[in-house]
């Protein structure tokens, strides 16, 4: 078989094949610092990794500049032994995910998370002294989605818990770090309870923060200027989009800025198996300097114990959930 280019207003002819060529940008997203992804476990099974702020878990119509896909990278694996992620964590967000390899393992797991049978910490940065330091404070609010908005309003009948325990205050920045648990897995959960108690975090604007963003140059070529010669390969001359980003790199044309993220970090995992498997990551950029003490896990746990029979009311459907 032989392939022609045709023009696009070609008739087809019945029996004709077509292959369609798309030429797209993949979106920006910042890269790692040490350009590969900090790998917290690697087992035949598991694959847990800290998930970088800005960087989407999955591929979309704009390329497959994902977490996802750098995973399969830089581990490789393919067939039965793919890696494939086993619950949510938004672009916006940094720390731990956790990928299994192959579709019935992260099926397994993704039913434990679903029937809390895995045990999630997170840290966020909120405005303003959150109360109680080394005391557990405990939001119960029911949750809907407002599509319109994108974003996770009070109300609804999807049952909501979440524990907070204030790790520390800094009276410069008037933000204080928070341990989040949480026990259901709503989506923006951790982001709405904060601001529905009036901590929200601090650079999440969308939730009421009013910190500015971190943002960083969308290009930055290397000494070698491989940016530029693969801008130079690829270009194509009836592109707007290949023309601007060359005038970027040569200095024609504004650099922009992509945002890094909010301060919200995926801290810890717990598998509740036979042993526990037990997944965390470093603490995040931006508790650099605050001095962060972490209280032993065990110690929460006890703290939390009887959280469900105390705060959930009779009759509520927690399996259902959305991680």
């Amino acid at each position: 078989m032989s392939w022609e280019v045709v023009d696009s207003e070609r008739p087809i002819d019945k029996g004709e094949k077509v292959s369609i060529l798309r030429h797209i940008h993949e979106r920006a997203v910042p890269a790692p610092a040490s350009q590969s992804l900090e790998i917290v476990l690697q087992t035949e099974e598991i694959l847990a990794i800290n998930k970088p702020a800005g960087l989407p878990t999955q591929d979309d119509v704009n390329g497959s500049n994902s977490l996802l896909s750098m995973v399969r990278d830089q581990v490789g694996g393919g067939g039965q032994r793919r890696p494939f992620y086993c619950h949510r964590l938004d672009k916006d967000v940094s720390g731990l995910i956790i990928m299994a390899r192959g579709g019935s393992l992260t099926r397994r797991i993704m039913t434990k998370i679903q029937q809390r049978k895995v045990r999630k910490y997170y840290l966020a940065r909120v405005m303003g002294n959150f109360p109680g330091e080394g005391a557990k404070v405990v939001s119960t609010k029911p949750l809907k989605w407002d599509n319109p908005n994108r974003k996770a309003c009070v109300g609804g009948e999807k049952y909501a818990l979440t524990r907070f325990f204030r790790l520390t205050y800094d009276a410069i920045s008037d933000t204080s770090v928070v341990l989040c648990a949480p026990y259901t897995g709503r989506r923006h959960q951790l982001r709405m309870h904060l601001s529905d108690l009036g901590y929200p975090i601090a650079n999440d604007t969308l939730y009421g923060g009013t910190l500015p963003a971190t943002t960083i140059p969308i290009y930055v070529d290397d000494t070698d200027q491989t940016l530029r010669k693969m801008v130079r390969q690829e270009h194509r001359d009836w592109c707007r989009r290949c023309q601007w980003f060359a005038d970027v790199l040569d200095g024609k044309q504004d650099n922009p800025n992509v945002e890094t993220g909010i301060w919200l970090h995926s801290l810890r995992y717990e598998i509740l198996d036979d042993p526990p498997v037990v997944m965390q990551t470093s603490l995040p950029p931006w508790t650099d300097g605050l001095n962060i003490q972490v209280p032993p896990f065990e110690d929460l746990v006890k703290q939390m114990a009887d959280d469900v029979e105390t705060y959930v009311p009779p009759g509520q459907d927690l399996i259902a959930d959305e991680e």
